[in-house]
């Protein structure tokens, strides 16, 4: 029963993707990456891309169904593929909710706490990433900081 449903909702998210792509279509700031979907075929209006389910769908056909992620120790490296979930953390909060319900911005110290976090957690096959946005670094620096920090 569960199963089922989760199909329908699979199958709602597709069809509204879908209509995204056909209707709305993806604005691209690239010419040049406009040129190459005019050059394969795919619909150009205003600026904008458009796609249909058959280029879409052809296109998930060719795409790689497998590869594995590299880790600097053989020991955590990672197949990636359809079939098994690989868990990563959350994305790029800018705020923290503290233990007594207060909230505030996220800051640095905050995604270094979070990164040992998820790094020593055994269940996350993944670390890295924008865990928080940190509102003490600068925005320019904060991605290289956060990447260095995560590697370190």
């Amino acid at each position: 029963m569960i199963r089922e449903k989760e199909l329908q909702a699979v199958e709602e998210i597709h069809k509204a993707s879908m209509k995204i792509l056909s209707e709305i279509g993806i604005k691209f700031g690239l010419d040049e990456v406009n040129e190459i979907f005019k050059k394969h075929g795919f619909r150009q209006e205003n600026g904008r891309t458009f796609f249909t389910e058959e280029q879409v769908m052809h296109a998930l056909d060719t795409a790689t169904k497998e590869f594995t992620m590299y880790g600097r120790d053989e020991q955590y490296s990672i197949n990636i593929n359809t079939e098994e979930v690989n868990y990563t953390p959350g994305y790029g909060s800018p705020m923290i909710t503290n233990a007594d319900g207060t909230v505030r911005d996220a800051v640095f110290d905050d995604f270094l706490k979070m990164a040992n976090l998820f790094h020593m957690e055994k269940s996350f096959n993944v670390n890295g990433g924008i865990i928080v946005q940190p509102s003490d670094i600068a925005a320019e620096i904060s991605i290289p900081a956060m990447v260095y920090a995560t590697i370190k």
